[in-house]
């Protein structure tokens, strides 16, 4: 609900779809909006599942400072430069397109690593047109905008 009554959706820039090169930016970008985060690439490295190494996590850290996802705020504490980004729709970079078969892989393995209580992996299977198949992907595109 917070995100949709944020409505300022900041598009990546070209030189910023290196944020998709390495799965684990975009949740390392997310960790420091815990309240407990620690600037240090051991505890990061601690925190992301599946395991990343302490250089992964400091080199995620210079990345995304760098690439302007991560910033130091007033008081110090690293923060997030925007609370909400987005790749256009349909966009065409293999790095997406590599970052989303990542992804899936992880969802697939999480199935085995992680417990149940603590994953939500559903599905639905139903018949739609082509043109239903399209009305659901402009809903959704909707919904990621909102």
């Amino acid at each position: 609900m917070r995100i949709r009554s944020y409505r300022k959706v900041n598009p990546l820039k070209e030189s910023q779809f290196r944020f998709y090169d390495n799965w684990f930016y975009p949740p390392i970008r997310e960790l420091v909006c815990l309240d407990d985060f620690q600037e240090d690439p051991e505890w990061i490295a601690k925190k992301v599942v599946p395991a990343i190494s302490v250089h992964e996590a400091k080199r995620a850290l210079e990345d995304l400072i760098l690439l302007g996802f991560l910033k130091h705020n007033e008081a110090g504490r690293l923060v997030q430069a925007e609370s909400i980004i987005s790749t256009e729709d349909e966009v065409t970079s293999s790095a997406i397109a590599q970052y989303h078969r990542e992804m899936m892989k992880l969802a697939s393995e999480s199935i085995d690593r992680i417990p149940r209580e603590q994953r939500a992996i559903m599905s639905q299977t139903f018949g739609v047109s082509i043109a239903g198949a399209q009305k659901i992907k402009d809903i959704i595109q909707r919904f990621r905008q909102a």
